[in-house]
């Protein structure tokens, strides 16, 4: 009976430890993909902001191309999307816990 109360206890650190472990590399993850959001949101917006100036502010002898401001704008959506998708994320992953 003895050793039945000592494996139980044994098991029972030894479940513990792993919990705190596990919740300890969770918050981690959090923290990294709110940090990655973050930088999305800045790199976002910078590129936005540069975007959104006149165009007179362009060097004339090099003409913004079409497909140059297409695919800043397929950029743009794939990282607005990607933003929400991490958003979703990390709402999902603070309910659990």
């Amino acid at each position: 009976m003895q050793k039945l109360k000592k494996d139980l206890e044994l098991i029972t650190i030894q479940q513990e430890t792993s919990e705190a472990s596990l919740r300890k590399r969770h918050q981690e993850a959090i923290n990294d993909l709110t940090d990655q959001l973050e930088q999305l949101n800045r790199q976002r917006n910078k590129s936005a902001a540069t975007h959104n100036t006149p165009l007179l502010l362009h060097t004339p002898c090099l003409p913004p191309k079409k497909t140059t401001l297409m695919s800043d704008a397929i950029a743009l959506t794939i990282s607005t999307d990607f933003n929400n998708f991490l958003a979703e994320l990390l709402l999902s992953e603070a309910i659990k816990w």
